[in-house]
């Protein structure tokens, strides 16, 4: 990220606790990775795609012993470990959310997951499940 005199960035902020809010961070990696408490990455949210939206979160969440986030299910994942964060995109650069992305954003994840959000997350879930390699919540 160019770290060069930016204006802050404001985020969604999706909490392992259930909070949903904007918070407004300098512009660097740094500040991103201190949010999510870990490595950044992406994922493709079918969803917010079309919105313009980019959604970060740990990568390595489940070594880091993140709690399970309750809004995985909204990305179309079983479980995302620590905290998730959306983001307008523009180019290959995180932007700020309008008005428009939070009032969006805001309904989208405190409205029960989507129907087909949520049979790709339980597909996924039954397909780690069958394998024996699921490591999200009730795992044995």
């Amino acid at each position: 990220m160019n770290e060069s005199k930016r204006q802050p960035l404001s985020l969604l902020y999706l909490g392992t606790d259930g909070t949903c809010e904007v918070r407004s961070i300098p512009y660097s990696l740094e500040a991103l990775q201190q949010l999510v408490e870990g490595q950044i990455t992406t994922v493709y949210v079918e969803e917010l795609d079309p919105r313009g939206l980019v959604v970060y979160y740990d990568d390595n969440g489940l070594e880091h012993g993140h709690p399970h986030n309750p809004f995985s299910r909204h990305l179309g994942q079983p479980h995302v470990p620590g905290p998730i964060l959306v983001a307008r995109l523009v180019g290959d650069r995180a932007s700020s959310l309008t008005d428009d992305d939070v009032t969006w954003l805001t309904a989208y994840f405190t409205s029960p997951p989507a129907p087909a959000t949520d049979d790709r997350a339980t597909a996924t879930e039954h397909y780690f499940r069958k394998r024996g390699v699921w490591e999200g919540p009730d795992a044995s």
